[in-house]
């Protein structure tokens, strides 16, 4: 029998625990041998006060008891019971191989500086063959020292609330041992910390949108009772607990332990963990992540300037892209050099909605001419396009003279213009695509197609190119939109080479509405660094230039421009455009109508490329 005396608790309690010592070693047979009796004090560390070999007699134990000295400090009952069971319980320290073995633990404490250490080295003590006893001093919460104890409590387990009641235990206790079985029962495993698991796994990240809820589930399983469930950011190495008032986050109770998060922002982007307490500890679950997605609308008008006669009705154009969607569409104007609102209550103008986010003015009169610009609002923020400009046109009446001479038709007058076949590369994501459409839409109603000054072609291309229409095929802006509606993404590789040979073959021919005094230009638009050969698109661009077609390059998010400065024709400045978010993608028409029109009159001639084998040679 090892007794160990807590030492972590007050002197008085110290002292009562002495007398029961005493008293037990007058109790039990020490002088016949049956029992054998070691003292061990603790608080914060454990003190061998003698071992089970030092004393055969009752009178001697009861001296030595008589010089233990009280030692304060925090009570340690993991490492009290560890020292007992590895240095005491030793055959060279008087262990008898045919002894039952016990510790006698006595306490003041509810607590332990660690319930889960106490218990597991219990469960070390069970395994080794060694049962415990447990006396309590006033205790209130008894939770830790019923799972130190050995089962059954009734036996193993006194409870006492003054000295006179720790008098009586050592007579009981002697008759509990004398009455047990010869073998212990084994090991009863103890409680352990709570299992904490949550959704999403370490490999998924939950996204929700701005202004959104999500849950992030939290699943406890514990066998005693949780006590406190707590959700904690994770930044770095350092973890701040999420306050849950009930409005911005939600749950994070025993009952309810997952998480709400309300209203989300982009500040609730992050890495979250769920813990739960219970007496044996807090178990914590992995890191789950939380991806809050949105921003401010992208609003672009098509055209950058509208003219009309008086008293008719125009539509100024308004396109939106929000996510999350829009709430709120206006439209200002200016006024005395001051933006102001639309009043789209009056009869005079449609109602702007974000399902139908263009103007209508009706009845155009002077005072409409000016500037405007589109707004959408979501709960990220607004968004606002750029100015477009509204010009309201006077009735001019011509004095009538007669002549003889016949009008030649606009066509017939012009002898300068533009032949232009966009290039679309269909290889890219379905989101890179919808954008190079809505990019080729602007871009037909920003060039000057209705008076035939620019015609416009469409091919798309992936591992094979598809000519979606022709030169000749319309000739006003809204019949290319309309097209370019229609058309559909074709998955594959990315051939380029085989796209601009194509465009240059099949596309720039008279017969397909190529005019012989019109400039050539290829505008390709692509969202992929590299095509299936570079070697084969430089010299498919050299041959598109000696035909005389020049090469316009759009770049989406391109990272290695390696193989795009090639293709373009130089100088770069002049023929490429590299783009990283849909605004600037909405901005490019007006930026390569511009680059068009201030070219020179006639295209420079063919410029080698390099070959991609002495290119890799120097760079190697």
């Amino acid at each position: 029998l090892v007794v160990i005396l807590d030492s972590s608790v007050s002197q008085e309690y110290f002292d009562w625990m002495k007398t029961f010592t005493r008293n037990l070693a007058d109790t039990v047979s020490i002088d016949d041998d049956e029992f054998r009796v070691g003292l061990l004090i603790y608080s914060t560390d454990s003190n061998i006060q003698f071992n089970l070999k030092d004393y055969q007699s009752s009178g001697d134990v009861h001296n030595a008891v008589d010089q233990v000295r009280f030692r304060g400090g925090v009570t340690n009952t993991a490492q009290a019971i560890d020292t007992a069971r590895t240095q005491m319980f030793r055959p060279d320290q008087g262990d008898r191989d045919y002894a039952r073995n016990f510790i006698l633990l006595i306490t003041g404490q509810d607590k332990s500086l660690s319930t889960n250490d106490a218990w597991r080295a219990a469960e070390r003590a069970e395994t080794d063959g060694i049962q415990l006893y447990v006396i309590g001093l006033n205790i209130t919460d008894r939770e830790e020292l019923d799972e130190t104890s050995s089962h059954p409590l009734s036996t193993y387990q006194y409870l006492t609330r003054s000295e006179r009641e720790l008098a009586e235990v050592p007579p009981q206790i002697y008759a509990d041992l004398l009455g047990m079985e010869k073998n212990p029962p084994p090991m009863r495993p103890r409680p352990v910390k709570p299992d904490v698991d949550i959704e999403p796994y370490r490999s998924t990240v939950m996204t929700v949108l701005y202004g959104g809820s999500v849950t992030i589930e939290c699943t406890v399983r514990s066998g005693i009772p949780v006590k406190e469930v707590t959700w904690y950011r994770v930044q770095a190495d350092s973890r701040t607990s999420v306050v849950v008032d009930g409005r911005k986050y939600s749950g994070s109770t025993v009952r309810v332990p997952s998480l709400t998060i309300n209203s989300a922002n982009f500040q609730d982007a992050g890495t979250y963990v769920c813990t739960a307490e219970n007496a044996a500890g807090v178990g914590s679950s992995h890191n789950g992540g939380v991806d809050v997605t949105g921003a401010i609308p992208v609003v672009t008008v098509p055209r950058r300037e509208y003219s009309r006669d008086l008293g008719t009705e125009l539509t100024l154009e308004c396109e939106v892209v929000a996510n999350p969607p829009e709430t709120i569409v206006y439209w200002r104007r200016k006024d005395r050099g001051e933006m102001v609102d639309v009043d789209t209550t009056s009869s005079r103008y449609s109602r702007v909605s974000p399902s139908s986010p263009s103007l209508t003015v009706k009845n155009l009169d002077t005072s409409d001419t000016g500037m405007y610009q589109c707004f959408a609002d979501n709960p990220v923020g607004t968004g606002q396009s750029q100015q477009t400009s509204l010009r309201v046109l006077l009735p001019i009446t011509l004095p009538i003279t007669e002549t003889t001479e016949t009008v030649a038709t606009t066509e017939k007058q012009r002898k300068t213009g533009y032949d232009l076949v966009i290039v679309l590369d269909s290889s890219v994501s379905q989101e890179y695509f919808d954008l190079m459409k809505t990019f080729t839409k602007h871009l037909a109603y920003t060039i000057s197609i209705d008076d035939q000054e620019f015609r416009v072609g469409l091919l798309t291309y992936s591992t094979d190119s598809k000519v979606q229409f022709n030169l000749k095929d319309y000739q006003s802006s809204a019949n290319v939109k309309h097209a370019v509606d229609k058309v559909q993404k074709r998955r594959g590789l990315k051939n380029t080479a085989q796209a601009i040979d194509t465009a240059r073959t099949q596309m720039f021919r008279p017969d397909q509405g190529d005019r012989d005094y019109a400039r050539n230009f290829i505008l390709l638009i692509t969202g992929q660094d590299r095509s299936l050969s570079t070697n084969d698109a430089w010299r498919a661009a050299e041959r598109a230039e000696t035909d005389g077609i020049e090469l316009y390059v759009i770049g989406f998010n391109i990272k290695d421009r390696g193989e795009l400065d090639e293709i373009s024709s130089h100088p770069l400045n002049t023929y490429q455009y590299l783009i990283s978010s849909e605004r600037e993608l909405a901005e490019g028409p007006s930026h390569i109508y511009a680059g068009l029109l201030g070219m020179p009159k006639t295209p420079s001639p063919m410029r080698p490329r390099p070959d991609i084998d002495t290119v890799f040679q120097r760079t190697t």
